[in-house]
């Protein structure tokens, strides 16, 4: 007897039928899926494309120059239009030169610009532009990958009028101490001659006074000109901060032995920019110089483990300091009704500010100041950056 067809191949009518709802199940749930990955990708379409136009505008519309460099043939190979006004090129001109065409200067340093910039030479450059003349700049830089193509986008920022307002700053600054040293001298001299060669006490009395002002006065000059060599380093040696404070207790017990200086510090041995030490004799300077007959000043120490950074207190039982000063520390400049008559709150400022630090100061007109720097940790120095010289500070505020 001789069977039927699906029976011949043992697969019944119902198996194929079941073979055929799953085939239709897959291909719904592939359809499915074709739409998801369909809407997903024209929606990341849509994402990259606005994107796109957010770093069009970006590009275009900074107010900085922008270059798009490429570090592999040594050429620009974009420019906003910033960038060809900074450098007086219009596009089409400007991105078919070299960066050696443009900082023919900075070439010298390394092989190309492009590695003069990836290496960190993110500022201080100097551009030529078309007409040859010479536009100083300060340059950040980065890789980005465009096209599947490795590229430098460096943005240039003109820094030449800030440039000559610092050569201007710096001429005035050094004929002002120059000619204020000299006379100051002058007067000095003349004064001492004075104090010794008058027998009325009225005219030695005022005598003194003029040889104490100006005293003063080039003790302040002394000062601003030691701020401005400190500062102007651009390195920062690092010091283990027991050591500098050990040489804070022994000049305090030399030149104000009356003064009793306490110091509490961490165990651990920590290192911090040597520089701090300006600073802190600075703020124990004037707690010394401007309390009573017996001062005391504590210093003390506390350590923040989670952002690596130290707390420094000094504090004082002087006569503390006026709200004058206070205010002008507070709102960070000074003007022709609101100024402090001296240089120490600020160059304790500007130390702890140029090591990223904080600092607050805290006073009481009836007596006691506080001081406290917040500073981070410095990782244990090498030998050719340490550096014990001691720094004493300047008599005068």
């Amino acid at each position: 007897m001789t069977g039927t067809p699906s029976e011949d191949k043992g697969v019944t009518k119902e198996e194929l039928q079941q073979e055929l709802r799953r085939a239709r199940s897959q291909i719904r749930t592939l359809e499915s899926e074709l739409t998801e990955t369909n809407e997903g990708m024209v929606a990341l379409t849509l994402e990259l494309e606005h994107a796109k136009e957010r770093y069009q505008t970006i590009f275009e519309e900074s107010t900085d120059g922008i270059l798009l460099i490429d570090p592999d043939q040594n050429s620009i190979h974009e420019a906003n239009p910033q960038a060809c006004d900074l450098l007086g090129y219009d596009h089409d001109t400007l991105v078919t030169l070299s960066p050696a065409e443009i900082f023919p200067d900075e070439t010298n340093r390394t092989d190309t610009f492009a590695e003069v910039v990836v290496q960190g030479w993110a500022d201080g450059f100097t551009c030529r532009t078309k007409n040859g003349r010479k536009t100083d700049v300060d340059i950040s830089a980065s890789i980005i990958t465009l096209d599947d193509r490795s590229l430098l986008l460096a943005s240039l920022r003109d820094i030449t009028e800030r440039k000559r307002r610092e050569q201007r700053l710096q001429v005035l600054s050094r004929i002002f101490r120059h000619n204020l040293r000299n006379d100051g001298n002058v007067i000095q001299g003349h004064a001492d001659i004075l104090c010794d060669s008058l027998s009325d006490q009225n005219l030695e009395a005022s005598a003194l006074q003029i040889r104490d002002t100006i005293d003063e006065i080039l003790q302040l000059s002394s000062k601003v000109r030691r701020v401005q060599d400190i500062l102007d380093r651009n390195r920062v040696h690092r010091s283990p901060l027991s050591e500098l404070l050990t040489s804070h207790y022994e000049w305090v017990a030399q030149t104000h032995p009356t003064a009793t200086l306490t110091i509490d510090l961490p165990e651990q041995d920590l290192f911090v920019g040597r520089r701090l030490s300006v600073a802190i004799a600075e703020a124990v300077e004037n707690a010394a110089k401007h309390a009573e007959s017996e001062p005391t000043i504590e210093i003390t120490g506390e350590v923040d483990g989670d952002s690596e950074r130290i707390w420094i207190e000094i504090r004082d039982d002087g006569p503390g300091i006026p709200e004058q000063e206070l205010q002008v520390m507070q709102s960070g400049s000074e003007t022709p009704l609101t100024h402090g008559s001296g240089i120490g709150l600020w160059l304790i400022y500007w130390v702890i500010d140029s090591l990223g630090g904080e600092v607050t100061v805290q006073s009481d007109t009836s007596g006691g100041t506080l001081i406290t720097m917040i500073v981070p940790l410095e990782t244990e120095q090498t030998d050719s950056e340490h550096d014990n010289r001691p720094s004493t500070p300047t008599t005068n505020d």
